[in-house]
């Protein structure tokens, strides 16, 4: 399968990481990666390292890593390097991008016993965590994710926010400030604090930040449902569906009447959410429903191989649609990933690759596995947290 590159293809810029630094992060005391804008493959025995490189490129967006580990849980195990900087571990990078050259680092810090993570994009340091989503796209798929659709709704709904950062620059601000009010009312209740206007307060606040959420993930999926942007023949095509209270309330209701009834919600909800410890409903709950279209059939209820397709189709629709609309790609990390493929869906998938002139990161034990993007890419052996180019 040879896919012929558009003119908004032919004309975008190839965007990625061009330096990576790692300092005390997992297996690595230090490394020093210098590569250009291609597709980069690392390849070695279990246990060499190459999932932790990965993860180091997973912190240079928003959030706790493809892992989701306790920040403190990365640091170097073996002997303590010298310390040049206050960081428990660092991890710095240069991207190319059509503006220039951007440089991304962020590192755990620990002063009187408490962590914080700390993060520099160019000259501005000490930014929140979601200005990273203002330079950065980065989406990943690793092993731990086989059972994305069958497990609880958490990891649906981090997938699917991940997604909607590509798009949406704000989104990670938006839920993060959810996440803050929403944690402050129930302290309020906790403490038996029921003061009216205070926790009317914060429940507008969570009201307009939780129906700006729902509107942001609903427009991805309306974008993501248009026929052009699955372009994996070989690959199930997915239907996506959304479901959660403020969602259904943009159904029939615009905005800000949505923001009044969840925000009626939260106050009637008062005494549930005291008594139960955690809050009801909100844009924390929602989920996010696959179906597998050919077969009308959940995603839940499909072989692992197909799940896995599955979620490369999500994916890769992503990619092209950003890189259709932007004329840029995300940074893709897939872990382990080629090797469950078969010989048709692992071509479709490099030729896609190629076709959008993404930067994507793809680890595998098997060599061989990755001989057919011969000198299109960049090849990294990987031997006991040691790179060495094939």
């Amino acid at each position: 399968m040879t896919l012929v590159p558009s003119r908004e293809m032919e004309t975008s810029a190839r965007t990625g990481l061009i330096k990576l630094t790692l300092s005390s992060f997992r297996s690595y005391k230090s490394l020093s990666l210098s590569c250009d804008a291609r597709p980069v493959i690392l390849t070695g025995a279990n246990g060499a390292g190459k999932t932790n490189i990965l993860e180091a490129l997973s912190f240079l967006g928003p959030g706790r890593g493809l892992r989701s580990a306790k920040l403190s849980l990365v640091t170097y195990a073996g002997e303590p390097p010298l310390k040049e900087s206050p960081f428990e571990w660092s991890i710095s990078s240069h991207f190319q991008t059509p503006e220039g050259v951007t440089s991304v680092g962020t590192g755990l810090e620990i002063s009187e016993g408490r962590e914080r993570r700390v993060v520099k994009i160019d000259d501005d340091r000490g930014l929140p965590q979601t200005a990273l989503s203002q330079v950065t796209s980065i989406l990943w798929l690793t092993p731990q994710m086989d059972r994305l659709f069958v497990e609880g709704t958490s990891a649906r709904r981090k997938f699917m926010d991940r997604l909607v950062y590509l798009f949406d620059r704000s989104h990670a601000a938006r839920v993060a400030r959810y996440d803050y009010t929403m944690r402050e009312r129930l302290k309020l209740l906790k403490q038996g604090r029921h003061e009216d206007a205070w926790l009317s307060s914060l429940e507008a606040k969570m009201a307009e930040s939780s129906i700006a959420i729902a509107a942001a993930r609903r427009t991805l999926v309306e974008r993501l449902m248009q026929a052009k942007v699955w372009a994996l023949g070989v690959f199930p095509r997915p239907r996506l569906e959304i479901e959660g209270v403020p969602e259904d309330l943009l159904e029939t209701l615009p905005a800000l009447s949505a923001e009044e009834r969840l925000q009626s919600l939260y106050k009637a909800n008062r005494l549930k959410d005291y008594e139960s410890g955690r809050t009801q409903e909100g844009s924390h709950k929602t989920d996010l429903r696959v179906w597998f279209t050919e077969k009308n059939m959940p995603a839940e209820l499909c072989s692992t191989g197909e799940q896995k397709a599955l979620l490369i189709s999500i994916i890769m629709a992503a990619a092209r649609l950003q890189a259709a609309q932007e004329g840029l790609v995300p940074l893709v990390l897939f872990d382990e990933v080629v090797a469950h493929l078969d010989e048709q869906r692992r071509q479709a998938l490099f030729d896609e690759i190629l076709h959008l002139r993404m930067q994507a990161w793809m680890t595998g034990t098997d060599r061989d596995l990755f001989l057919p993007l011969n000198d299109q890419v960049q090849h990294f052996e990987v031997e006991k947290s040691t790179l060495t180019p094939v």
